[in-house]
């Protein structure tokens, strides 16, 4: 598994400001929390989807890939550190 963080720079109200996923060895999402610019947070694990969040049907490109993207940063999360976002998020 890896774990990445990414945040988005400039206001769009469908995008997140920030997301945080939980990735499988095959590069897919397991579990992600979107954080929205109005405070709104939504999550979706490998069973379900809650609010507006779903998981991508595509590979997650890596960390160096998502930050060639324009207005795009993005970094490695620990387990412990996606853990902790999760149950704060979720309470699960």
């Amino acid at each position: 598994m890896r774990y990445i963080y990414v945040e988005y720079k400039n206001y769009e109200e469908r995008i997140p400001q920030t997301i945080f996923s939980e990735i499988d060895d095959l590069g897919y999402e397991v579990r992600k929390i979107e954080k929205y610019f109005d405070g709104t947070v939504s999550y979706a694990p490998d069973d379900r989807e809650t609010g507006i969040t779903l998981l991508a049907d595509q590979v997650i490109p890596n960390v160096d890939e998502i930050n060639a993207e324009e207005d795009v940063q993005a970094r490695h999360l620990t387990k412990d550190e996606f853990e902790k976002l999760w149950f704060e998020y979720t309470n699960e």
